[in-house]
Order: structure tokens, then sequence, then C-alpha cells
């Protein structure tokens, strides 16, 4: 599958940008069409926010989405980061141009089960809009290893994250000693069980949720690995054990460094969101 997005930049929101970038997409992969199109994020991108002064272009984007069908540019098309209401409103224009909305991209996994996840995904499992997780590994905290190698900034959140000791996040995230320690003993039980790594383990728990998890693989060894999640199922109660572990954590993984989920930086500064 050939998949591709959009990103709203602070002057670049309209519907023919729209399909000015699913074709520039399509030009890059030598392609007559792409599989899947995507909105990066919601229109979030206000520059006079600051002076009172807010528009909203989603819906001139969820036309241009749909003139991306309409043109043979995508076959299917979705948004990131949305939650029930805007995927309400998205999907009711659509509809109006006869076009489905596929996906949904947000950030989930076993270290990131509130900020109004569940209801989303309940949400897209009602209106039969595919679910795609990304970070599902939460940048290798799901990994099972006590040490985490990344260059500058981020590499210190995610020690922080393993080992904790009451140090802030950029997110706000205050993480308390011992970290995902206590969640990471559950998880290794669970895939000791099932002769599996736990990787496979995080992944597989998604796919139980009937979430596509889009993992990061920068090795053949690696994507190896993560082909392993696949073939099998973990059983109800150790998927109510893992879930539990997650949520008995009193915080989230929202991303390491400068990179966060519920907030980008977008040229004048950082715009923050929360799903619905």
């Amino acid at each position: 599958m050939i998949a591709t997005k959009f990103a709203p930049t602070p002057w670049r929101h309209s519907r023919e940008d729209v399909v000015a970038a699913c074709k520039a997409s399509c030009e890059r992969l030598g392609v007559d069409c792409v599989d899947l199109f995507q909105l990066h994020h919601p229109d979030i991108v206000q520059p006079l926010r600051r002076f009172g002064l807010t528009w909203s272009q989603d819906p001139e984007m969820w036309e241009g989405l749909a003139d991306c069908v309409d043109l043979g540019l995508a076959r299917n098309v979705g948004v990131c980061n949305y939650g029930p209401t805007l995927l309400d409103r998205a999907q009711e224009a659509l509809a109006r141009r006869n076009v489905h909305l596929a996906t949904n991209q947000i950030n989930f996994s076993l270290l990131f089960q509130r900020q109004g996840v569940m209801p989303t995904i309940d949400a897209c499992k009602q209106r039969g809009i595919g679910v795609m997780a990304y970070w599902p590994l939460a940048m290798g905290l799901l990994s099972g290893s006590d040490q985490l190698s990344a260059p500058g900034r981020r590499g210190e959140d995610l020690q922080a994250y393993l080992h904790g000791g009451g140090c802030v996040m950029p997110t706000g995230e205050s993480v308390p000693a011992g970290g995902v320690s206590p969640f990471l003993k559950v998880l290794r039980r669970v895939a000791m069980r099932y002769d599996k790594t736990c990787s496979q383990v995080a992944l597989n728990w998604l796919i139980c949720q009937g979430v596509v998890p889009i993992p990061g693989a920068s090795t053949a060894t690696r994507l190896q690995e993560y082909l392993g999640a696949l073939g099998w199922r973990l059983a109800p109660g150790d998927v109510e054990e893992l879930r539990a572990a997650g949520k008995a954590l009193p915080f989230d993984f929202e991303g390491a460094g400068f990179r966060i989920s519920t907030g980008k930086f977008v040229g004048y500064g950082i715009e923050h969101w929360h799903l619905d």
C-alpha cells in the first residue's frame, strides 16, 4: 500500500493546496494514484490566535480530500489526530461528495490510553473508520529494554520515562521514580508466556483492539521481529492484564524531545490540541 499525507502550514491549507500536495506525492512516488492520502492533523495552524482571530480551514481541506478522490489521485482518504466530533464533521462533509472517510491515525499504545483515545477508537469502530496507531511501541519504551539510545533531548526524555525520578517532561507530565518499570515487568511476564518479544506482544495488543499499528523499522532484523506480531492473538485475560497495567501508570507517553502527539511546532510557535 502506498500512503502519504498533507501537513498544513501557517499559510497553506486550501482545497487546492491539498490537491497539489497529493499530485506532488504521486509524482515523487512515480505513481498515478496513491492508495491512501491523509491530512496530518486538524487545522491547528492559527497564527493570529494570540490576537483573538481564528478561522478553521478544516471544511476546505475535506473538500480537497474529496477532490483527490474525484480526480483519481487517491483511492482512499483519511485524517490524523481527530477526535469523535471532528470525525463526525469530516465524515458528513465527505459523504456529501460520496467519499468514505477510511482512516484516522492517532497516537495509541499500551502507554497512551487516555487523552480521549479510547472514545475516539470507539467512535471510529461505530462509523466504519479504520484506526492506525503511530508510536505503537512508544518510541522504543515497549521494546522491553532498560536502555534506549537516541540523540539529544529525545534520548534524555526516553531515559526519564524509563527510570523516572520526579522529572518533568516537555509535555508537563511528572514522571515518578521508577518510570515505566512497573509496567515493563508485566509486559515481560506476558511475553514469556507466549515466547514472544515485548515488542511483538505490544503490537499484538493493538491488533487485538482492531487497530493497525505502524511501527518504524530501521533494519531488516527489526522488521522481521515486528512481523512476529502477526498470526496469533493474546488471550482476553492477557489483553486486560496489559491494559490495566498501562492505565495504572500515573502518566501517558506523549512523546520525547520535540516530538509530542498533543502539539506541533508550526513555524510561529507550538499549537496544542486534544482528541475532541
